[in-house]
């Protein structure tokens, strides 16, 4: 997204002034290199940067040139004094750029629906999630029409417009045929739509553990992976998880070889929608010893809604620099 007015120059001064004082701003955004996060003509607000808080996928203003950008970071490396910054409707980052160089974080922007103007987040962990999951889809999209089967169908639906029947009517069987012939996975994109995840110590014979997950979207799967250090209790185990009280089923579980980790995965198809608590019931026997537990929540959007997942596979190693395990994948 770049600054092409003829006030470049005074713009840049003008916001690097406020910024440095610690004032915030707002401008119009110009161009279509940051789309859809960003449209043409959106008023962005900036507040001033803290390079110690930057994050990869928060979207910066900064300078380049007689030019001015608001990207997002791809690359973050503060101790070399290295960033790194890509439009979203881009395929190629931009050049590395200095903390010198960065003026303010976009936090936020205008969105007109109508006649309604609303303020929406461009900055949180909330925000960079939805980034990523449009990346994802537009991968996944630019993959699928590369893909030889959809060329070929698109030709020869270009073919067959050309070429009418003596009815004068267009032949869509053999089309037909051709898109009746491709694989369901070709038309289907699975993405991620929202992940949390918690940390705690539990004691007692069954204590529990609550994360608020929020899920949107559809063709919904949620996954729940528990991570339980049982060194001071190895016969610990998940009893059940529930989500929004629905149940979970258990995928699969396993110990390292020196019983002291364990692992579990549960999924529920179909989870409800909005906000709710994954709630996750352990047993310890004997309600012995003080185990450090993580629990983890992601929901995965088009996903098929009959048998999403394959078997379960685990493999354990031990620690080293760097440390490697090799897992198979599931039939």
């Amino acid at each position: 997204m770049t600054e092409d007015r003829p006030q470049s120059e005074l713009f840049g001064s003008l916001s690097h002034l406020l910024l440095s004082s610690g004032c915030s701003v707002r401008f119009q955004a110009r161009g279509k290199s940051m789309e859809p996060a960003i449209r043409d003509g959106e008023i962005l607000h900036v507040k001033p940067v803290v390079v110690g808080e930057l994050c990869k996928g928060d979207i910066v203003l900064f300078g380049d040139g007689l030019k001015f950008r608001a990207h997002r970071l791809v690359v973050v490396d503060r101790g070399r004094d290295v960033f790194i910054t890509r439009g979203d409707a881009g395929t190629e980052s931009d050049g590395t750029v200095c903390a010198a160089q960065l003026l303010g974080t976009v936090v936020a922007k205008e969105e007109r629906t109508g006649t309604r103007t609303q303020t929406v987040q461009l900055c949180g962990k909330r925000a960079r999630m939805r980034a990523l999951v449009s990346s994802l889809r537009r991968s996944g999209s630019r993959a699928l029409r590369s893909l030889p089967i959809l060329r070929k169908a698109r030709l020869l639906r270009q073919s067959i417009l050309k070429k009418k029947d003596i009815s004068g009517t267009p032949n869509w069987l053999p089309l037909l045929l051709t898109l009746l012939s491709a694989p369901a996975a070709v038309f289907g994109q699975v993405a991620i739509d929202s992940t949390t995840s918690i940390g705690q110590r539990v004691s007692g014979a069954t204590p529990t553990i609550t994360l608020a997950h929020t899920t949107v979207g559809t063709n919904l799967l949620l996954v729940v992976g528990v991570s339980i250090n049982i060194t001071n209790n190895t016969g610990a185990t998940v009893t059940g998880v529930t989500y929004n009280t629905t149940a979970l089923t258990l995928a699969g579980a396993h110990n390292d070889a020196g019983n002291t980790r364990r692992v579990e995965m549960w999924s529920l198809i179909a989870p409800a929608l909005g906000v709710n608590n994954v709630i996750v019931t352990l047993s310890l026997p004997g309600g012995t010893g003080t185990l450090g537990v993580v629990v983890g929540a992601i929901t995965f959007t088009g996903v098929d809604q009959t048998s999403p997942l394959r078997s379960f596979v685990s493999a354990d190693g031990a620690a080293g620099t760097p440390a490697s395990i090799n897992v198979p994948s599931g039939s």
